[in-house]
């Protein structure tokens, strides 16, 4: 929490970049990642616009393009990001599903130990400022895709992605 002091001597500073599922705000203070939201998602951003040469959030714009391109299935940034412990624990457990792959809301639930905080989860999953990068789109319902706070079609096109780089480098073993 000591990064959170220091950081309230930065201002919020903002940019967007563009990507095949609509414009994305990155916003970072100081070194550190602090949110990354689907434009047609946040009414206003507090903050100072910046020109996407930022030497913080380019490189995570890069980074964006590369997982769109099919080159990167991993992030490398330094982020500082608001929630509870419990939000914490979940959007740790969205690290570890592998590119390509789901798991349900009740799956992570029971990764925490109370198999049935799986509705906790879900509202968890959707409070992550991290959007993309945090994969909340690899959680889904038991029994289907279930929700996005980016939108559904969002949801399948990064997963149909996902899928897609995963069988092109599987064809490519052989």
């Amino acid at each position: 929490m000591a990064v959170m002091n220091i950081l309230s001597h930065y201002p919020l500073r903002y940019t967007v970049t563009v990507t095949p599922v609509g414009d994305v705000i990155l916003g970072a203070k100081g070194q550190f990642i602090t949110g990354i939201y689907f434009a047609d998602h946040c009414d206003s951003m507090p903050g100072i616009i910046v020109p996407a040469s930022d030497p913080v959030l380019e490189p995570l714009a890069m980074q964006l393009y590369e997982y769109f391109d099919g080159t990167r299935i991993d992030f490398d940034f330094l982020s500082s990001i608001k929630g509870n412990a419990f939000q914490y624990s979940v959007w740790s457990q969205l690290k570890k599903i592998p590119y390509g792959q789901s798991a349900t809301y009740g799956q992570i639930a029971t990764a925490l130990g109370n198999a049935n905080k799986a509705r906790a989860v879900g509202q968890a999953v959707g409070a992550n400022p991290l959007s993309i990068v945090v994969p909340c789109h690899r959680v889904v319902g038991a029994n289907d895709i279930g929700g996005y706070a980016g939108g559904i079609s969002r949801k399948r096109y990064l997963l149909d992605l996902e899928k897609m780089v995963c069988n092109y480098h599987d064809q490519r073993l052989f």
